[in-house]
């Protein structure tokens, strides 16, 4: 079955955090994402852009500077 059962309206989705969120990044790193599965891809592809950008628009407080977001191991598992 691939019938879409609803859809937000304009206004809805505009005022939704995912909308929100997806037009900080695009102001913030130069992209022109026009839906989620856009975000997704780029998420997948630039991970540690991606965890920045989460870590900025969340307002994350770090108590000290890191040189990554995410540390990557040869599973999900070993990522820190």
């Amino acid at each position: 079955m691939n019938d879409i059962l609803w859809n937000p309206s304009d206004y809805h989705y505009n005022q939704s955090n995912i909308a929100k969120y997806i037009n900080f990044v695009n102001s913030n790193y130069n992209k022109s994402f026009k839906e989620y599965e856009d975000l997704y891809n780029w998420s997948i592809s630039n991970i540690d852009e991606f965890w920045e950008s989460i870590s900025i628009y969340t307002r994350m407080i770090f108590h000290k500077k890191n040189n990554s977001i995410l540390k990557t191991g040869s599973s999900f598992i070993e990522a820190k």
